[in-house]
């Protein structure tokens, strides 16, 4: 779908309920969602989501959304984005954090970044981060990728993990590094 300069290239609707989501800190018994979700074009990629999540009986709800922007230079080699995510549900008091079965995370804002880049055919590098925007508690992820045949392909992804204390992304629940390697063999 093409509207002016803006070229749309996914766009879609969900409904969802899940009868079976039942704890204190959920939405009661039932927990259902709905929202939409875009991603398109114009000069630089623009995406968005927004979710309504509520009980049966609209007694208890939230709203989480996101929106986002990302570009790739020298042809497609150098990709980098950036991504705001709000969530309703979430504190901006880091002592105020609570597990929260509903949505994956504690705080009310956050930042997603990452850039990456393509070094040659097989081989490609790059960074994330996530960014807790309420206690400033940040992972960076650094990661590298070989792929040394069609169907092969070696990860290695590293994190640092910079909170402490009450702080969500915190080294005593996550480790302050921590290193992941992936061979992935297709069939």
């Amino acid at each position: 779908f093409n509207a002016g300069s803006f070229d749309l290239g996914v766009a879609g609707i969900r409904i969802m309920h899940d009868n079976n989501h039942a704890d204190e800190t959920a939405l009661e018994n039932n927990h259902n969602k709905t929202g939409f979700f875009f991603k398109g074009d114009l000069f630089i990629g623009i995406q968005s989501s927004y979710a309504f999540h509520f009980d049966d009986e609209m007694g208890r709800y939230f709203h989480e959304a996101d929106a986002g922007v990302d570009y790739s230079f020298f042809a497609g080699r150098l990709f980098t984005e950036t991504l705001f995510y709000f969530n309703e549900a979430g504190e901006t008091d880091s002592d105020k954090y609570r597990v929260v079965t509903d949505s994956v995370f504690k705080a009310r804002y956050y930042n997603y970044s990452s850039f990456s880049i393509v070094i040659s055919d097989f081989i490609s590098t790059g960074m994330q981060s996530f960014v807790n925007i309420c206690d400033y508690s940040y992972m960076l992820i650094p990661s590298f990728r070989f792929q040394p045949a069609n169907a092969i392909t070696l990860s290695l992804q590293g994190a640092y993990i910079s909170g402490t204390g009450s702080q969500e992304f915190n080294r005593s629940a996550g480790g302050e590094y921590s290193i992941f390697v992936r061979t992935e063999i297709i069939f």
